[in-house]
């Protein structure tokens, strides 16, 4: 696959939320479930800062930087699921450290 290619599925895999039928207020739901569960977790990071809600096929995943209080970073990715009264729920939740690449 050539990388213009790559790089064209990859944006249509990550399409806005808001373009896939996910609105503002979706949005704010999803981000009030995360904070609440956020608030259950020991130790709580250090610092919390929501970044874009991705539509992967199906899935709906927030993104959250997450910085612990020994200056880590971590990226966590928060599956959503739509539940049938129309609320939000975490399906799932993914912790990763990003990684840089030098050329």
């Amino acid at each position: 696959m050539t990388r213009a290619l790559l790089l064209g599925a990859t944006a249509l895999a990550c399409w806005p939320a808001f373009a896939a039928g996910v609105s503002g207020a979706d949005v704010a739901e999803i981000r009030a479930v995360i904070q609440r569960q956020a608030r259950c977790l020991p130790p709580h990071p250090g610092t919390f800062a929501f970044r874009g809600v991705l539509i992967m096929g199906e899935e709906v995943v927030q993104s959250v930087q997450i910085t612990d209080r020994a200056g880590g970073a971590w990226i966590a990715y928060h599956a959503m699921q739509r539940q049938q009264d129309g609320s939000w729920k975490t399906r799932g939740c993914r912790l990763v450290q990003p990684r840089t690449f030098s050329a």
